[in-house]
């Protein structure tokens, strides 16, 4: 949200999806670490009949989200988290100037490449496949980039971005001795 946020400036379009974004995520971070609201919440959620499976370990699970979202290191993983989407941001950068289109700044592809794919994961599709691509086409047209070529453009992205990322996780994970 912080790195979508600052595009606010570039592309006015996506302020209204970054202020949505934030607002839930605020409103679940507060869910999160007010005892009163996590159960209030889970309360709520229990009266839907095919949630209430799911809902009965997460009963006992808000010490350890307190725990986790107050912890020292959350710092350091907050600005871990703001590089890597900032270098995956770069990364769909690269890819547009490889294209030869001039784009306004790299900021705006960053902040365009951010919001789309937190659209994405508000969806709750696993990846956002399909949400983030479709909102990454749009966002990359209203920037002046013919659909068919923003096609193209949001495939390689995805494939450099998501999925480059996802196959080295799985070759560390085989190759990791202690995992």
């Amino acid at each position: 949200m912080i790195v979508t946020i600052i595009g606010i400036w570039f592309i006015p379009e996506v302020g209204y999806l970054a202020i949505i974004g934030l607002v839930i995520s605020l409103l679940l971070f507060k869910i999160l670490t007010s005892k009163k609201l996590f159960n209030q919440t889970l309360n709520f959620l229990n009266r839907i009949r095919f949630l209430k499976k799911y809902l009965e370990p997460l009963s006992s699970s808000h010490e350890i989200l307190s725990a986790v979202l107050y912890n020292k290191k959350m710092f350091f993983l907050l600005l871990l988290s703001i590089f890597y989407w900032i270098t995956i941001g770069c990364a769909a950068f690269f890819v547009i100037e490889a294209f030869g289109f001039s784009v306004d700044s790299i900021v705006n592809i960053i902040s365009t490449y951010s919001s789309s794919l937190i659209i994405g994961a508000l969806s709750f599709i696993p990846g956002g496949i399909g949400i983030a691509e479709g909102s990454l086409i749009g966002l990359l047209t209203f920037q002046g980039i013919d659909v068919s070529e923003a096609v193209v453009i949001v495939v390689l992205i995805r494939i450099f971005t998501l999925w480059f990322s996802t196959i080295t996780g799985f070759i560390a994970l085989k190759t990791s001795k202690s995992l």
